[in-house]
């Protein structure tokens, strides 16, 4: 994510310059100083950096400046940051997340909210009582994303038909196949029962997203079976 890159990107229509973060598919993490560089380059053009950060929460320990652990970019110039305890909470039921940003812009959200599809009530309820126990949940969560990391990078590591790496305390990522492309790797795993997403959902049609979400057993039998897929083709 260069600076550089991006102002030479953008043009004098440009409103909005989105980004990732952890970067999804591959699970890149980028420095709030980094995140900071951008945003003044975004902010030269006029425009505004919209981060997504459902995947910030996605590290080793929780020890960095996000509210769950991560990093973040809320609090930047001419930055809208996005969140969900969709992924790393394991709450996607919910379909509930927030928005953090300068009063202005978030006073015209609220605005325009009643014109697109609302959370129920409940929704809202039950996130608030999920507040009210973070740390626990949250340090559950952290487990939960350490013993999968450890599965997941273990897998690829120990693959030589794989190329790609799992980040540093992330539990997906992209990866491609010595032989064969994504469509074909994505098929084969779909008629033995194990989901993969295919790369061309991210432009990357080479390769597929590999991700471990579940209970820690069932990613290791998942694995498992990826595996022969894998020595099959």
């Amino acid at each position: 994510m260069l600076p550089g890159a991006i102002a030479g990107a953008t043009t004098p229509e440009t409103a909005l310059v989105t980004v990732t973060n952890r970067h999804n598919p591959t699970g890149r993490l980028t420095s709030r100083g980094e995140l900071a560089s951008v945003a003044e380059a975004v902010a030269e053009t006029d425009a505004r950096l919209l981060v997504d950060e459902v995947y910030g929460p996605y590290t080793a320990e929780s020890d960095s400046e996000g509210a769950f652990g991560g990093v973040t970019a809320a609090g930047l110039p001419n930055t809208v940051v996005t969140g969900s305890i969709t992924k790393f909470h394991g709450l996607g039921g919910l379909q509930i997340g927030w928005l953090i940003a300068d009063e202005p812009f978030v006073d015209r959200a609220r605005e325009v909210f009643m014109h697109v599809p609302s959370v129920a009530a409940p929704s809202r309820a039950l996130a608030r009582r999920f507040f009210a126990h973070r740390d626990e949940l949250v340090a559950d969560s952290r487990a939960h994303l350490r013993r999968n990391h450890e599965l997941l990078a273990s897998f690829v590591g120990d693959r030589d038909d794989l190329d790609g790496a799992i980040a540093a305390g992330c539990t997906f990522g992209l990866v491609e196949h010595e032989r064969v492309d994504g469509d074909t790797l994505t098929e084969a795993a779909w008629d033995a029962g194990v989901l993969v997403v295919p790369g061309r959902f991210f432009d990357a049609p080479s390769g597929i997203r590999l991700s471990a979400g579940r209970e820690p057993a069932a990613v290791d039998a998942g694995l498992a079976e990826l595996g022969r897929v894998l020595d099959g083709l």
